[in-house]
């Protein structure tokens, strides 16, 4: 009997400690990001498909292509609600490798 008590009392202290430790979790954490503008996301995916393209293009200007990588990197990383993480990566890349 004396086992059984204190596995109840252990096992009430941990659910205890559990549901406080979510509350504490809760009350702490950052208000979510607004859901993104469908025309924002429109204009980052534009954004996207001119560097892809001036990527793409063996006679593009290597200047003017960077320019653009530039630009989307910083619209994906302004509105990563638009994105995927996998393209949030790729645009945090860029932006470290223009800073380095």
């Amino acid at each position: 009997m004396h086992s059984t008590l204190r596995a109840a009392l252990t096992t009430t202290a941990a659910i205890a400690l559990l549901a406080a430790a979510f509350t504490a979790g809760r009350v702490t954490a950052p208000n979510p990001a607004p859901a993104p503008d469908s025309k924002t996301c429109t204009e980052v995916q534009a954004l996207g498909y001119d560097f892809t393209n001036a990527s793409n293009n063996r006679w593009a200007d290597p200047e003017e292509t960077r320019t653009k990588g530039l630009v989307y990197a910083t619209a994906v990383i302004q509105n990563p609600g638009c994105v995927d993480v996998a393209t949030r990566a790729y645009a945090q890349t860029i932006l470290d490798e223009r800073s380095q």
